[in-house]
């Protein structure tokens, strides 16, 4: 049953992320389930376990890691309370002033941060007048 569950629940991530969290718990439970009756990890299925419950971990990983807001990657966990997505996992993600800098990079340039003055353009003079 446990296995069936891990594998509708991971199925179903290519429709969307919703489940993410319930993912990474149930496929967690079923390796340590594994470990139960294989305490060597002897047998494929015990790695197997492993290696979904890996990926369905990374995938989070990822998500926090690359931008994804942490209120985000909190609802996919299902966590009860966004701090503990923070206390748990906000060292992974860009801080305050990395954001910031990459907002403004993004919308102004390399150049707005560097101390450097932009490259003129013609015509540009006209935009701001």
């Amino acid at each position: 049953m446990l296995q069936e569950n891990a594998q509708e629940l991971i199925d179903g991530l290519e429709a969307g992320t919703a489940n993410l969290g319930d993912a990474l718990g149930t496929t967690v439970t079923l390796a340590e389930a594994h470990c139960l009756m294989d305490p060597r990890a002897a047998i494929f299925p015990t790695w197997g376990a492993w290696v979904n419950a890996m990926q369905v971990g990374s995938a989070l990983f990822a998500a926090a890691t690359n931008g994804v807001p942490i209120h985000e990657v909190s609802r996919w966990m299902g966590h009860s309370s966004i701090k503990i997505t923070v206390d748990r996992y906000g060292h992974l993600t860009l801080d305050g002033s990395d954001r910031c800098r990459q907002v403004i990079e993004a919308t102004y340039g390399v150049h707005m941060l560097s101390g450097f003055p932009a490259p003129r353009e013609l015509g540009a003079e006209l935009v701001l007048a």
